[in-house]
């Protein structure tokens, strides 16, 4: 009987993606007498049965069932029941890429009395494989490899690009620990300081998928990764791997696991902290754990912003300073100084906290221009800001939020604080995008920012036009209150979506940096007037609304005048914790707009609030939209569509799929385009707004049909309403689409999926043309209500006419009127 020289063990869980493309590379490794163990650790998807077609083809492979235990427990098993001489690890979604590799390794070991082999390694990242680094340098002119020990090494990842005998594993009891996650680095960490020297094969062997997978260590798995660093930091600080030791304290534990580490607080992450730290004293030169000194004030910012938000502003120093001396370089060599922004702001006379490095940019840059009245250190000692009005400027790029709301706390008013982030972010876009000549606005004496007012707008996004044209009203209703008032938007969606150009098209000031785009937020909070949220929909438990309840908190704390936009709320089936955080918060917004009268109910019940009106949609009220106070250029694109007095527009929504078989919705459009045709219309399909794959699933039935048109141009919404008055009558599932096809006097058929339709279309009297994609419709009604629309349109368009200015009596802003008596 051959004796099998290498076995390669693959644990397997619902990898039926990848799984053929691994399998497959390790059938074509020329190493002979080979064994594959295939651990299949519970999966639910198809692995079993292509494990089992490729156990029927090669009878080297064979498949081990279990019940679904880890892949740590998976390796160990495969361990114990392989026959091969060497073992060799792959994850079932890698693959190996030299053929020749193993045999070149198991080969080495044999040649040079080693029990472990090491390979170069392969990254394969969005369709690209690209080399690994490491090792490339040392081995690069030894074609047959050097001897090594784990001294030069001194990486704890990257195990798969190694084969071990087995007899060490075995005899010396190397398994890998029952951790959930990062058990890996234990076992190789172990397996290399015990085996002291291995060789190092100059050969591509391992090829590691990256990007798929979710890298973040999740809340609940944490404290596996402490345990797992813990055991390879005992034993670098036992060795003397100062390299290891560097790399598990500064990458690991104040890097790549830091946020995760600060979100969980329980007993067992805390008892795993206070062990590292233990052996992290007895380091030669200790090093700071940065989860130790932080723990105290993260646990007092969870309570204020939210873990995700608490967690990113104590690590996000680096980013910050980068952006100040970027955007201090920019403005510079327009010939724009941090003195020029806060004169044009009106301040002529400042504090100054803070004496590191960007204080003393600051100072120099202001010297002579700007009074400084003190500089303030906590290295001084502990700090009295004076009782006046002259603003505080807090240069310490990691701890604005901290030294502000200490103060604030403290009685100092929040609005005297200014971060220098905040400050040049500023003059970049009113200093550095205009052009202004500075020496000019000095001549006349012209502050073009002096005695502004600052206001957040929250609940937006640019890729839903709804939520687009509610940020868009709120600007421009803002600034007609409060001529030039300074506008910051935080957006719901994508900062990528944010293009410079599409920045420079709008007068607003943009808060897109740092993860979940809060970084700067915690900046500009202290001179905000007020906080306007025009969220459609956000406050319900349907779905994970953190960063709703982190404005809540804000405007709390920092006592922030809030106003929440009409807007729908509900359910409120929350936990307890929650509901007892939205009974405190929910009183302090100044005012809560609901859009139904049956949520205005609940929440009445449920919190027992004084602040909620029931109020009509934001987009409805509205009777136009300034674009000179929303555009810094107003040029707007101008669709048309041919020329015809019997064009229908279908406007579908993504998420009627959520609510009912896509097959049968698609069935449905088809059903109605095949009507409009034979009533002889000319048939647009546009999305309102992230809807273009579902406009092409339905115009697909239809591209050799030249009445049929699929309409892909990109349109902002007072594009959007300028388009929509070229129809008769529009088929719209886009609440919005059809507020602003009634706004142009334009009827609709609506396919909806909320109660908020309901309401819409029975205000204006027509109910008759609602169907509710959460019942089954029948497709004759629905037929009979499109002839009825052919037939009575222009009816239709006159008691629009008629009902829409009685919409017009109210408008929900006119509520921001009180902060102009709150100044007199």
């Amino acid at each position: 009987m051959t004796k099998i020289r290498i076995t390669i063990i693959i644990p397997v869980y619902n990898a039926e993606i990848f799984l053929r493309q691994c399998l497959d590379s390790i059938v074509s490794q020329t190493v002979e007498a080979k064994e594959i163990l295939c651990i299949d650790d519970g999966s639910t998807d198809s692995s079993p049965s292509i494990l089992q077609e490729y156990g029927n083809r090669y009878e080297y492979i064979k498949v081990i069932r279990q019940k679904n235990q880890g892949s740590g427990t998976a390796r160990n098993r495969g361990l114990i029941e392989a026959e091969g001489k060497y073992i060799a690890f792959c994850d079932a979604d890698d693959f190996y890429y030299d053929n020749n590799a193993l045999l070149l390794m198991v080969d080495a070991c044999e040649e040079n009395g080693v029990s472990i082999c090491g390979s170069y390694r392969k990254i394969w990242e969005n369709g690209s494989i690209v080399d690994s680094p490491l090792f490339r340098e040392i081995v690069l002119y030894d074609k047959k490899g050097r001897g090594l020990t784990f001294g030069d090494y001194q990486n704890e990842y990257d195990y798969q690009s190694f084969i071990f005998e087995k007899k060490l594993l075995t005899e010396k009891e190397i398994f890998f620990p029952q951790y959930l996650r990062y058990q890996d680095p234990p076992f190789f960490v172990r397996a290399m300081v015990t085996a002291e020297k291995f060789w190092f094969v100059p050969v591509e062997c391992y090829c590691y998928r990256w990007g798929h997978q979710d890298m973040e260590a999740n809340e609940l798995k944490v404290k596996y990764v402490l345990m797992g660093i813990k055991d390879v930091l005992e034993i670098a600080v036992r060795q003397g791997f100062d390299i290891l030791y560097r790399r598990l304290i500064e990458e690991r534990l104040n890097g790549q696991y830091y946020a995760s580490i600060m979100k969980n607080d329980s007993k067992e992450v805390g008892e795993q902290l206070q062990a590292i730290e233990k052996l992290n004293q007895k380091a030669k030169n200790p090093l700071e754990i940065k989860a130790m000194r932080n723990k105290e004030n993260f646990k007092r910012q969870c309570d204020l912003w939210g873990k995700n938000s608490a967690a990113f502003e104590l690590n996000n120093h680096k980013n910050q300073s980068f952006q100040i001396f970027r955007k201090t370089a920019l403005l510079l060599t327009q010939g724009i100084s941090i003195a020029d922004i806060l004169k044009q702001m009106g301040i002529h006379e400042v504090y100054v906290y803070g004496g590191g490095e960007i204080g003393k940019m600051l100072l120099a840059d202001i010297a002579g221009k700007i009074a400084v009245k003190a500089v303030f250190d906590i290295q001084f000692g502990e700090v009295f800001i004076p009782d006046d009005d002259i603003p505080v400027i807090i240069t310490p790029a990691a701890a604005f939020q901290k030294i502000s709301f200490d103060f604030i706390q403290k009685g100092v008013s929040r609005k005297r604080f200014w971060a220098i982030h905040t400050l040049l972010t500023i003059g970049m876009k009113y200093l550095y995008n205009k052009k202004v000549n500075i020496e000019q606005a000095e001549e006349d004496e012209t502050q073009i920012l002096a005695a502004k007012k600052h206001f957040l707008i929250t609940g937006a996004q640019f890729g839903n036009m709804g939520a687009q044209a509610m940020l868009y009203i709120a600007v421009s209703e803002i600034r007609k209150l409060f001529s030039g008032a300074v506008i910051w938007y935080l957006p719901l969606d994508d900062p990528e979506f944010y293009t410079k150009e599409l920045q420079e098209r709008y007068d607003l000031l943009f808060l897109l940096d740092g993860e979940d785009k809060q970084s700067q937020l915690f900046e500009v909070l202290p001179g905000l007037t007020a906080i306007v949220d025009v969220s459609g929909y956000a406050l319900s438990s349907y779905w994970e609304n953190e960063w709703y309840m982190r404005n809540l908190r804000i405007a709390y704390h920092y006592n922030i005048a809030l106003y929440l936009m009409p807007q729908s709320f509900g359910p409120f089936n929350f936990a307890e914790q929650k509901q007892e955080q939205l009974r405190k918060y929910l009183p302090s917004a100044r005012r809560i707009y609901v859009r139904e009268k049956a949520t205005y109910d609940i929440m009445k019940q449920l919190y027992g609030l004084e602040n909620l009106e029931v109020s009509k949609d934001l987009v409805l009220q509205n009777k136009n939209m300034n674009p000179k106070l929303i555009y810094t250029k107003t040029e707007a694109l101008v669709p048309r569509i041919l020329n015809t007095d019997e064009n229908v527009a279908i406007i579908p929504n993504i998420r009627n799929y959520e609510f009912g078989s896509t097959s049968k919705i698609l069935e449905l459009y088809w059903v109605l385009i095949d009507y409009l045709l034979k009533l002889g219309k000319e048939i647009y399909i546009f999305g309102h707004s992230n809807d273009g794959k579902v406009c092409e699933e339905i115009y697909v039935k239809y591209t050799e049909c030249r009445k049929v048109h699929l309409y892909k141009e990109k349109l902002d919404c007072m594009e959007y309403q300028w388009f929509v008055k070229q129809f008769q009558y529009i088929i719209a599932s886009r609440f919005h689409a059809i507020v602003y096809a009634y706004k142009e006097y334009i009827p609709c058929i609506a396919i909806g999926w909320a109660d908020k339709y309901g309401e819409l279309l029975g205000a204006f009297g027509q109910e008759r043309y609602l169907f509710d994609i959460r019942e089954e419709i029948k497709e004759q009604e629905l037929l009979a209500a499109v002839e009825d629309m052919n037939i009575l349109f222009m009816d239709e368009k006159k008691k629009l006419q008629e009902i829409y200015p009685l919409t017009q009596q109210e408008n929900c802003f006119d509520v921001l009127n009180e902060l102009k008596e709150a100044d007199k």
